[in-house]
């Protein structure tokens, strides 16, 4: 989507019931195997995250540093217009799903990740770069294991698929 002027207009919270947005947001995670968080265009959380099931998502947070992601991924001081992703050091992608009211009317994101993308490395190769990043190798290996692989045109596409969705229901909510 090319947004070449944002506005901000009423935010997320405004529109939608925020209990019924976490069913979806807690539904979608179940489904695609990714864990998802909503946040403001000032990147501040507006539902709790959404783990698939299975995860140890407190040690995934604790031992993959997720939230620190979101100064850089989504800057407060300049939301970015599209949908934009990071990949981290250790190979954690991240992604910044804008929610749109309007085609310039940005209301909030969906945050995607942590998700693998593309081949999965390697056991050696990744414990490897843990150690190397002074991260313990031993603690990691299990958790990325765990965390869902997408290829790249995978990840696009369910990228796509939420943008679609969760501006649909902020534009319905708007109207």
């Amino acid at each position: 989507m090319d947004v070449p002027n944002v506005i901000r207009g009423p935010v997320l919270p405004e529109l939608v019931d925020l209990q019924q947005w976490q069913r979806l947001q807690d539904h979608c995670a179940s489904v695609l195997g990714v864990a998802l968080r909503t946040i403001s265009p000032a990147a501040r959380l507006l539902t709790e995250p959404s783990w698939p099931n299975g995860l140890d998502h407190e040690r995934v947070v604790e031992c993959f540093r997720v939230g620190e992601e979101l100064p850089q991924l989504v800057p407060a001081s300049n939301p970015p217009p599209e949908t934009v992703q990071l990949t981290t050091p250790v190979g954690m992608t991240y992604a910044a799903v804008p929610i749109y009211t309007t085609p310039v009317q940005l209301v909030g994101y969906l945050v995607v990740g942590p998700v693998m993308v593309g081949r999965r490395e390697d056991e050696q190769a990744f414990k490897y770069r843990a150690q190397s990043l002074g991260l313990d190798q031993n603690t990691l290996w299990p958790l990325a294991v765990a965390i869902k692989l997408y290829s790249f045109t995978g990840l696009r596409s369910v990228l796509e698929f939420l943008q679609e969705v969760t501006s649909a229901l902020a534009q319905l909510a708007y109207q």
